[in-house]
């Protein structure tokens, strides 16, 4: 017998594929049981994050939802919402608290976002958006989030509008892909959201200490000559998202979704 809710729903929203790098070498420095129970810790707060970014938010009039699944180091997390945009300045926000958990435990992720339709019973997720975001999560060599092209043509549409709240969250960059190749698109802004919302002004001495930060945890960490470029692509992206910050005057980016 078939099982029970297989109702096909038809969504609308937005689909982040991430996969964890470096797996092989954890797994042969940990056993199972502890990666399985990071993974676990690791979702819970990305959950309980996006959950608590959506009670602040006033974007949503109507219902928002949140599903992650995942699959060996894989999530496909889907946000849908009668605000699509909304969804995403949420999810853009709401994940760097993630970052910072699996970086500050060595876990480095790399993936791809895409906006548009998709289809999901209780098992299942198919359709466009999943296709769109499948075929890029794993192209990148870095650690990073880009959006797929569409998206990124979606993403510069957006930003014509003045004073949109993307543009504290998203940079135009030259998306470093395997076998030395580039493609020119947006990406999750994560450096400088590491700064919004918070009691840190961003300065040359914040900035510098939080370079730091990163260089002390990829010291900490076994790189490989295959992973070698990830993390030095990794480190040039934050260099150019300093050197072009929106600089403040010693005020802090606060979003206030009013």
């Amino acid at each position: 017998m078939p099982p029970e809710n297989t109702e096909t729903k038809k969504k609308d929203g937005v689909i982040l594929l991430i996969d964890m790098l470096g797996t092989k070498r954890i797994m042969e420095r940990e056993n199972p049981e502890k990666f399985m129970e990071d993974m676990r810790l690791f979702e819970d707060h990305l959950r309980k994050s996006i959950e608590k970014g959506v009670e602040d938010s006033r974007l949503f009039e109507k219902e928002f939802s949140i599903q992650i699944h995942q699959f060996s180091d894989t999530y496909i997390i889907e946000a849908t919402s009668s605000n699509s945009i909304g969804a995403l300045l949420v999810l853009l926000l709401r994940i760097q608290t993630f970052y910072a958990i699996t970086f500050s435990s060595s876990r480095f992720f790399r993936g791809a976002i895409s906006v548009g339709t998709y289809y999901t019973d209780n098992t299942r997720i198919i359709g466009p958006a999943i296709n769109d975001a499948g075929e890029w999560y794993e192209s990148a060599e870095w650690i990073g989030i880009h959006f797929t092209p569409k998206t990124s043509y979606a993403i510069k549409k957006e930003l014509l509008l003045k004073d949109n709240f993307l543009r504290h969250c998203v940079i135009e960059y030259n998306i470093p892909l395997k076998n030395n190749n580039e493609m020119k698109g947006y990406v999750w802004n994560w450096p400088q959201i590491s700064f919004i919302n918070t009691d840190i002004i961003i300065s040359e001495d914040n900035i510098n200490h939080y370079k730091r930060q990163i260089l002390d945890t990829f010291s900490k960490h076994p790189i490989g000559k295959n992973e070698y470029l990830k993390y030095k692509n990794t480190l040039d992206f934050i260099d150019h998202v300093f050197k072009n910050i929106s600089w403040t005057g010693g005020k802090n980016i606060n979003l206030d979704f009013d």
